[in-house]
């Protein structure tokens, strides 16, 4: 698990500075510390579902793309239903089941 928020950290680093954001402009738009967010991008602090799909936001890119590096070329080859419920299964099923709500419904409509 600890290697899915490490690369889940690394691309909210890339997408924070592709955004233009410092480290101190995210954590005021999301309401935490500049160290929280450094413990994110290294994966020693682990984000609610809520506060990743926040994060997203605020780095302007869709959430699939924090959760998996490979969602793009997989949502072209028709596999991302798959890939996203493969994300999911460390979750609880309460949570997973809220994520798939909003994420599936998304990918249905494209």
């Amino acid at each position: 698990m600890d290697e899915f928020y490490e690369a889940f950290g690394g691309r909210l680093r890339d997408a924070r500075k592709s955004a233009g954001l410092s480290q101190s402009d995210l954590a005021d738009r999301v309401q935490l510390s500049r160290t929280s967010i450094t413990n994110i991008e290294t994966g020693k602090q682990h984000p609610s579902l809520y506060l990743a799909h926040l994060l997203a936001i605020e780095v302007q890119v869709s959430l699939n793309v924090l959760m998996d590096e490979s969602i793009e070329s997989e949502k072209k080859a028709g596999t991302l239903r798959p890939t996203i419920e493969r994300s999911l299964e460390n979750y609880p099923d309460s949570s997973r089941e809220w994520f798939k709500s909003i994420v599936l419904s998304v990918d249905d409509e494209s």
